[in-house]
């Protein structure tokens, strides 16, 4: 096999991805029929050594990679266990940037209440101290340390294991009064950091805030100083790559260095070497410069060595280096757009300049193969990088392939131009008329940039879309890159169509089965998303119930506060990412802004075929959505006016999904549910399977009477974590727990769903991984 580090790659992060969704037994399992499979491997005569080797190797890839995934699934820091509570804390400032109210400090501890040891932490400051001088400084603090938060809601973003990706596990809240600043103890790291900072500071003596802002985003992958505006209109243009020192930068800095020492000799390499390490370090040592650094690195190594530089082996050998020191990046979006850039040029882009060869040679037209080469590399790029945008960021941007051309042009130009003015204002110390002279080149490419970003703005050609499903992602990958490689393309050539058949069967089989049955989807149909029956969204301190049934989407309230956009913060991204683009019907079961707020502002931005305001449906209505799956009102008894409804008036209905009986009761207090026992003839409507207890787990909700007739089997209550109102209350969890319901929270497991599994049987989860098989029993 010619690239055998691309399949150790692909098996240690197979083994990754297999340990983080396996729970303990299954681990085992899987890593004892992996050995027996390498023992019996290296044990059969009848397969070839040289492949016997090969395929043992890989299963060692494999168990490594599971291993080094379980080790930290399973590793509980220091800092952890101190969740919660008050510490001190004293090392070094490793990275630093502002934000709006804060400084984000990544600290390298090496005391932690007392006890030493290494690990990063995460400080949020409250000062506007000068975060670039705090870079390579001992610093000594005190604050809270707490978990990051989790994903909250299926399918949406998890900044905990996001932060696991680069070392960090824990959070620590610090007022500047408890922060002391000590010595500098980095001294290099510090250096650049404070020269960057004086640079910056420059710079915006010629530069407007626009300019300035993409300047710092193209140099240095600092977004701070951008506008939100202006960075999600780069990002809806799909240009947006150029805003985070990625390989691009990386690779046009040593284009620019081997051409100014015009030779390729150990010197060089060495000047090279120590170029990379300094921008990297100025980048903040992002995964994408990183990646591109230590790909230079083993170009660089392979011809003094004198052996041959494979552009996909070198990809595969770094991701191999950097998951093995961090597992959790491989879930990185970041990492992941990297690499699959570096994999798509490797793979797809040297069949594509063959093919443009081919035209060149039959109309002998040499302005094809010109041409060719500067709009391949932008059009195979983005055939290798749309779907996973789509995934992670709901965006897709037809002007992306218009635009990149010349905005890798411009940046191919600005990035030396750029980084010239960094060295002249270095070496001078910001002489005035050395940094005006360099500053015009400067400010005329980041001009240039920002115009044709509007142009791609007032074309309004890029469109929020549905995260595409994972199944379907991942087959879409395994399709690309197996159509574009060498192996395919030669068994194409030999005509062992036999072959081919049997590799695309098995890309079909892998690509619908592992994500089924690793449990990362509930489907082995990969274009189906697998929703729940019924989701009830973690909107923090409110209620918000999505009903999915066959394509109609449902929701009964949306949450909603004062304080932010409940709407674009959260059900908006909620939706997309589960694949849901319209609603069918919304319903507010009373006007309380934590009930109907998120409602009308999702219906703002987002398409709402159906708004049901209280007042719209009264006891006796029935709301179906298919023959086997309808609602039934309940309360309040007669139609009332949207504004006199109070808690007491919450539409309360009967979810009745497949035989599985949901009672939904808004905001519904012990004198509502009261006067709601006196209006039924029959208790037995009142039979829950699962119950969403009324107003949060409040204490004057959910009384010992109501349950004894409702009798559910499991509880949800919906509230916001540490939530100033109490919520939910001792007394409530007792009574529910009395009443033999098993309780299920929103505020400290995210995100509830109930799954119907056959008549009679559901299935409810959280996002913190526990599960529940429940059944219906007459």
């Amino acid at each position: 096999m010619r690239r055998p580090v691309l399949l150790f790659c692909l098996a240690e992060a197979a083994g990754i991805f297999s340990a983080y969704y396996l729970n303990y037994l299954f681990f085992i399992v899987f890593v004892c029929l992996n050995i027996l499979l390498s023992i019996f491997i290296i044990k059969a005569s009848f397969i070839p050594e040289e492949l016997r080797r090969l395929i043992a190797a890989a299963l060692i890839f494999l168990v490594f990679g599971a291993f080094l995934m379980f080790s930290a699934k399973t590793a509980v820091t220091e800092a952890e266990l101190r969740a919660g509570q008050v510490t001190q804390i004293s090392g070094t400032v490793v990275r630093a940037h502002r934000r709006d109210d804060y400084s984000a400090l990544v600290v390298k501890s090496n005391d932690i209440g007392g006890l030493r040891g290494t690990e990063k932490v995460l400080v949020r400051l409250r000062s506007d101290a000068d975060v670039y001088d705090l870079v390579g400084r001992g610093v000594t603090l005190a604050g809270e340390v707490s978990l990051p938060e989790q994903r909250r809601n299926p399918g949406c973003f998890d900044y905990r294991r996001y932060l696991k990706g680069q070392g960090i596990h824990v959070v620590c809240e610090v007022s500047r009064f408890r922060f002391e600043v000590g010595p500098v103890r980095l001294r290099a790291l510090h250096a650049l950091s404070v020269i960057k900072g004086r640079f910056l500071e420059s710079a915006a003596d010629y530069l407007d805030e626009e300019e300035l802002s993409l300047l710092a985003g193209i140099l240095f992958g600092e977004k701070e100083y951008m506008a939100e505006d202006l960075y999600d209109s780069f990002k809806k243009n799909g240009i947006a790559h150029v805003l985070a020192v990625s390989g691009l930068h990386v690779g046009l800095l040593y284009s620019l260095v081997i051409k100014i020492l015009d030779r390729k000799d150990l010197k060089t390499g060495i000047v090279i070497a120590f170029c990379l390490a300094v921008y990297v370090a100025l980048a903040d040592f992002s995964v994408s410069s990183m990646r591109a650094a230590l790909m230079i690195f083993l170009h660089l190594a392979a011809f003094y060595l004198k052996r041959r530089y494979d552009m996909v082996s070198a990809a595969s050998l770094a991701a191999i280096i950097m998951l093995s020191f961090s597992p959790y990046r491989i879930f990185d979006a970041g990492t992941q757009l990297s690499f699959t850039a570096a994999y798509t040029l490797g793979v797809a882009l040297p069949w594509a300049e063959l093919k443009l060869l081919e035209l060149s040679d039959k109309y002998k037209k040499s302005w094809i193969l010109n041409a060719g080469r500067v709009a391949a590399p932008c059009v195979m790029i983005q055939l290798g990088m749309v779907p996973l945008m789509m995934f992670h960021f709901l965006n897709f941007s037809l002007t992306a392939l218009l635009l990149n051309p010349p905005v890798i042009f411009i940046a191919g130009v600005l990035m030396p131009a750029g980084l010239a003015l960094f060295i002249v204002f270095a070496l001078s110390g910001g002489f005035p008329l050395l940094m005006a002279i360099a500053a015009g080149p400067v400010g005329a490419s980041v001009k240039l940039m920002l115009l044709l970003n509007r142009l791609g703005t007032a074309a309004g050609a890029s469109y929020e879309v549905p995260a595409p499903p994972f199944g379907m992602t991942a087959l879409w990958y395994l399709a690309f890159f197996w159509g574009f490689s060498e192996v395919r393309h030669i068994l194409y050539r030999r005509g062992r169509y036999p072959l081919l058949a049997a590799s695309a069967s098995l890309i079909v089989a892998v690509g619908t089965c592992c994500p089924r049955l690793l449990g990362i989807t509930h489907t082995f149909i990969p274009w189906s998303y697998g929703l729940p029956a019924v989701t009830f969204v973690d909107v923090g301190q409110g209620d918000c119930i999505h009903i999915h049934c066959r394509g109609t989407d449902m929701l009964i309230d949306g949450g909603g506060s004062h304080m932010t956009n409940i709407a674009e913060r959260t059900l908006k991204d909620y939706l997309l990412h589960n694949g849901v683009t319209r609603i069918e019907l919304a319903a507010a079961t009373h006007m309380d802004n934590d009930h109907y707020l998120g409602l009308k502002q999702l219906s703002e931005i987002f398409t709402i075929e159906g708004f049901a305001l209280p007042g719209t449906f009264a006891a006796g209505d029935r709301i179906v959505l298919a023959p086997d799956v309808f609602l039934d009102v309940l309360w309040p008894p007669v139609h009332v006016d949207p504004d006199d409804a109070e808690n007491e008036e919450s539409l309360v209905v009967m979810l009745r999904y497949s035989g599985v009986d949901i009672l939904l009761t808004g905001d519904l207090g012990e004198e509502g549910e009261k006067a709601l026992l006196l209006t039924q003839p029959d208790a037995k409507i009142l039979d829950c399977d699962v119950l969403k207890a009324g107003h949060h787990g409040s204490r004057y909700s959910s009384s010992d009477v109501f349950l004894a007739v409702v009798k559910p089997e499991a509880a949800v209550i919906s509230c916001g974590f540490n939530n100033s109102y109490g919520h939910p209350h001792a007394e409530t969890l007792e009574r529910l727990e009395a009443c033999g319901a098993d309780v299920w929270r929103t505020d400290t497991g995210g995100a509830v769903t109930v799954r119907i599994s056959g008549r009679k049987k559901y299935i409810m989860e959280n996002l913190n991984g526990a599960k529940t098989v429940y059944y219906c029993y007459p």
